[in-house]
């Protein structure tokens, strides 16, 4: 007889998330701003499997952005501290406009889900989230960025250096 259970999980797609930002002009060309944003994710989805129990998780704070930048019409953003790298986004275009449908991220809906071995039944120590990719740069990280200001046809270029540590 197979047993049941049913979790709450607060999906790696959009954690909880609260941020402050901050923004003032130097001159009529530059502006300086600071972002500082912080996620709590209690029962995450790349947490939560078959052998879990209620209260998967640490239910405490962490950091998903903390840097800051200088802006200018003419010469673009550069950005300093935990932010989005120049890669993070690119798979997730989605000209519908709702931000999710074309979510690439299997593993955030349910990378914490273990496989089964199709010759036992029984669980591996595999997850959706080792086995997926959604080719999305590293997200998040320690790094340094720089954004051109929009070019012509309204498009803009991005680069980042930074660590790999998420």
């Amino acid at each position: 007889m197979r047993s049941q259970r049913i979790f709450y999980v607060d999906i790696d797609n959009s954690s909880t998330r609260i941020g402050i930002e901050g923004k003032a002009s130097v001159t009529k060309e530059l502006s300086l701003g600071s972002k500082i944003e912080v996620q709590f994710e209690s029962n995450s989805t790349a947490s939560v499997n078959q052998t879990s129990n209620n209260g998967v998780g640490s239910n405490t704070f962490t950091n998903r952005k903390l840097e800051i930048y200088g802006a200018g019409e003419h010469l673009g953003i550069i950005s300093i501290g935990q932010g989005s790298t120049a890669p993070d986004g690119t798979a997730e275009v989605d000209f519908s406009k709702t931000a999710v449908i074309a979510y690439s991220a299997i593993q955030d809906m349910a990378g914490g889900f273990l496989f089964r071995n199709s010759q036992t039944g029984s669980l591996t120590s595999i997850t959706i989230g080792n086995t997926y990719s959604q080719l999305d740069g590293l997200g998040p990280n320690d790094q340094i960025r720089y954004d051109t200001p929009v070019l012509l046809g309204g498009y803009s270029l991005s680069t980042s250096f930074g660590t790999n540590d998420t």
